[in-house]
């Protein structure tokens, strides 16, 4: 009798452990070179799984606003309509993945040849949030193309994107 309660023990334990260990899990991206070749390294795989593991959460966005310098009123506001404004971010961020990777298509690039070369980019700070516009600069047989992750912003977990991704060529 005590071995099976000792085995059921160490099951819900292990249970619980299990489930600790599968939260989101995110590259090292303390820098805004470090996001940016990390996104282009999820757009060349296609791995739109791993992508959206960057995008804003509702905890995120709490954590964003309690560090800003909004005044509490606009805070609360803000807070009120995070979990739509995050749901809607969502969608947009997963569709501009896939038109980002399918203008590129359309312009003749194989993702599998194509190479990172660097980041441009230039941190500004607006409401004590850390905020930045990340051109990545890559080449596909020779030519430098351009890809913009718009309005990216410094979180607890790093930057993460939140404003629009967008080919620019």
């Amino acid at each position: 009798m005590k071995i099976f309660k000792l085995l059921r023990i160490i099951m819900v334990l292990s249970f619980f452990l299990l489930t600790l260990s599968c939260g989101i899990s995110i590259e090292k991206n303390d820098t805004p070179e470090q996001f940016g070749e990390l996104i282009f390294n999820t757009l060349k795989s296609n791995d739109i799984e791993k992508f959206s593991n960057y995008i804003p959460t509702q905890e995120d966005f709490k954590k964003l606003l309690v560090q800003s310098s909004y005044d509490e009123e606009t805070k609360k506001k803000s807070l009120a309509g995070c979990s739509e404004i995050i749901k809607k971010m969502n969608e947009e961020l997963i569709e501009d993945f896939t038109s980002v990777r399918r203008e590129a298509e359309k312009a003749g690039i194989d993702w599998s040849k194509t190479k990172f070369v660097r980041v441009e980019y230039e941190v500004e700070k607006k409401d004590d949030i850390e905020i930045v516009d990340i051109y990545i600069i890559f080449t596909y047989i020779g030519l430098s193309y351009k890809i913009k992750l718009d309005d990216c912003v410094k979180s607890h977990r790093g930057w993460l994107p939140n404003g629009y991704i967008s080919w620019e060529g």
